[in-house]
């Protein structure tokens, strides 16, 4: 299959080119550059019709994840910044971990993406290095010994501890637990409702402005943990789609100057302040929640609702003239933040026929 594996080399390729000498200028758009273009073939890879051939799958659910992990890719490149190899080098393990047929593969693209990740981050996130390579453990202990009960449980614990050591692999651990859901859903739900009760009462009681997106999406995610492990179709949907508008929460969260407008948004955004962001997302995963399991609407709401509070001194306006002036600037020159925030808008209330069907399939895929 062509395409997968052209989308899959072209950012290891693009690594290898900005690692040699240039200037940053020329690194910067190479960045850019292979970004658009690898966004451009995961989104024409729906329309692949190639037969599988046992290394790619172009199934909807691993073809989502690789539209997310590569819009996420083009939306830190349009941030600026300084770009370098391995950011390409992370971005192609994720790929390859979204799209790889075989599992011992995945496993082998998430450790490559964790190393990349935690070299890039450099000695302020070494402290994470233990809790890593514990996950990758467990996940290649658990892949090897499936499809036992013990060896799923093991790859539930090895993705849960991945996604807190290392938040870039987030989008591509919650595609691969949805894989397993059929056989670890009550794990599932343990293990995404713990996730968003920790994290709402860790910004609650110790609130750390450099870490609150982090739990903030980090609690996200174990709501879409908490739909994909009750296993129904609505639930399978709902965790789906809160999925895709996470990622485009995040996205708009990396882009927004801090204490502007968008900012602003993008903050009510990811925590699900309605309207905007994962809110839509929230109100189908609590209809689905209170048709197959009522009791955990509180436990659930609760740690919901924490999130939010927790994010409400984040939503606060301005202060200082500055602040205020970056704020209208921000009205005035439309920040790149404001497009996720209106896909986002238009995928949670106004999404097209044809999108919801897709996204349907990609929920069945878990089935």
């Amino acid at each position: 299959m062509i395409l997968p594996a052209l989308l899959i080399g072209l950012p290891f390729i693009a690594a290898a080119a900005m690692a040699l000498p240039q200037p940053a200028v020329a690194r910067r758009w190479v960045h850019r550059l292979v970004n658009l273009a690898a966004l451009a073939l995961a989104l024409w890879l729906p329309w692949q019709a190639d037969a599988p051939d046992g290394l790619f799958s172009t199934a909807p659910l691993p073809v989502l994840a690789a539209i997310l992990v590569a819009g996420a890719g083009c939306m830190a490149g349009a941030r600026g910044g300084d770009a370098r190899p391995h950011d390409q080098a992370r971005q192609g393990a994720l790929l390859l971990a979204a799209l790889a047929e075989p599992r011992l593969l995945a496993v082998m693209a998430l450790a490559l993406a964790v190393a990349a990740a935690l070299a890039r981050a450099g000695a302020g996130r070494w402290d994470r290095v233990r809790l890593a390579g514990v996950g990758l453990s467990l996940l290649l202990y658990g892949t090897v010994t499936l499809p036992s009960p013990a060896g799923a449980g093991c790859v539930l614990l090895g993705l849960a501890a991945l996604a807190y050591a290392v938040p870039e692999t987030l989008l591509v651990v919650l595609v691969s637990a949805g894989g397993l859901s059929a056989q670890t859903g009550p794990m599932l739900i343990v293990i995404g409702l713990g996730a968003v009760l920790i994290c709402a009462a860790t910004l609650l009681i110790h609130p750390r402005p450099g870490a609150r997106m982090r739990l903030v999406a980090l609690g996200q995610g174990g709501a879409v943990a908490v739909a994909l492990g009750l296993h129904t179709p609505h639930a399978l949907f709902a965790g789906v789609v809160l999925l895709v508008l996470l990622a485009l929460s995040q996205a708009a969260c990396r882009l927004a100057k801090p204490r502007s407008a968008a900012a602003l948004a993008a903050a009510a955004g990811l925590a699900g302040i309605p309207p905007f962001g994962v809110f839509p997302g929230l109100v189908l995963l609590l209809v689905a929640v209170a048709e197959s399991a009522p009791w955990l609407l509180l436990p659930l709401s609760v740690g919901l609702g924490g999130l939010g509070w927790a994010s409400v001194p984040r939503l606060a306006p301005p202060r200082s003239s500055r602040s205020a002036a970056v704020a209208g600037s921000d009205l005035r020159r439309l920040s790149p933040a404001w497009l996720p925030l209106l896909v986002a808008f238009l995928a949670g209330f106004c999404l097209p026929e044809p999108a919801v069907v897709w996204l349907h399939a990609a929920a069945e895929c878990m089935r």
